[in-house]
């Protein structure tokens, strides 16, 4: 006897000591657990008992099934209510000329300035400050995003890909720029509801008013915590 381990009298009395690892499975196993079959190298089938025992899939429902595993696994990729984005034309809405949305931006945020982006037919949106900013090295701008020029949809259009994962954004609409606006505290709903009124009605829209439900409710938050640290 090994110390620790009891000698196994069937495989010391067996001439099939050695063993394989399952094509099905992947588990190491003996060779008393494969079916002989003289036409393989080591004279044994290439799966185990169980798994030769097991349904097969056909190529097609094989393909199938790992395509779906590959789907869920990505699930945790994938954006709260993207199916919301899926459908390019319910996301037209009111279009809007670049030059119309600039010119009533320039009016709203007196201190948004605007150029030409480094990329061909994108217009870069600048935030200027009236004196210099050190947290931005003693400048007196920051860059905050680009506007496409030409005709734009309402809602912007997404890409997605073969699992269903946004991998970008394809056509930036008119309303998404807004929404950074009132984001960083530059633009009030008030503000926006009066010069652009209200959004296209429709799935597209549910997006903007759950994220300016989600901005009103963490200002209610740094309210309340503003509050709280006040000393009396």
């Amino acid at each position: 006897m090994i110390e620790g381990r009891e000698l196994d009298l069937r495989k010391a009395a067996s001439p099939e000591i050695f063993g394989r690892r399952c094509g099905g499975c992947q588990n190491d196993l003996d060779f008393v657990y494969f079916r002989r079959d003289s036409s393989m190298r080591d004279g044994h089938a290439v799966l185990c008992y169980d798994c030769e025992a097991s349904p097969r899939l056909s190529t097609a429902e094989h393909t199938a099934n790992l395509r779906e595993k590959n789907f869920n696994a990505s699930q945790k990729q994938r954006w709260e209510h993207q199916d919301e984005l899926v459908n390019d034309e319910s996301r037209v809405g009111r279009s809007m000329h670049s030059s119309e949305l600039l010119r009533r931006l320039k009016k709203l945020v007196p201190c948004l300035f605007f150029r030409d982006g480094n990329i061909a037919g994108d217009i870069a949106v600048f935030q200027t400050f009236g004196v210099p900013q050190p947290e931005l090295e003693g400048r007196t701008f920051k860059y905050l995003w680009y506007i496409p020029t030409g005709m734009l949809k309402e809602f912007s259009t997404y890409e997605f890909n073969d699992r269903g994962v946004v991998v970008r954004e394809n056509e930036r609409g008119w309303r998404t720029p807004l929404l950074r606006l009132i984001k960083a505290n530059l633009l009030t709903e008030q503000q926006c509801n009066k010069e652009f009124g209200n959004p296209t009605s429709g799935v597209a829209s549910n997006r903007w008013f759950r994220e300016l439900s989600k901005h009103r409710q963490r200002k209610e938050e740094e309210s309340k915590r503003l509050l709280q640290n006040v000393q009396f």
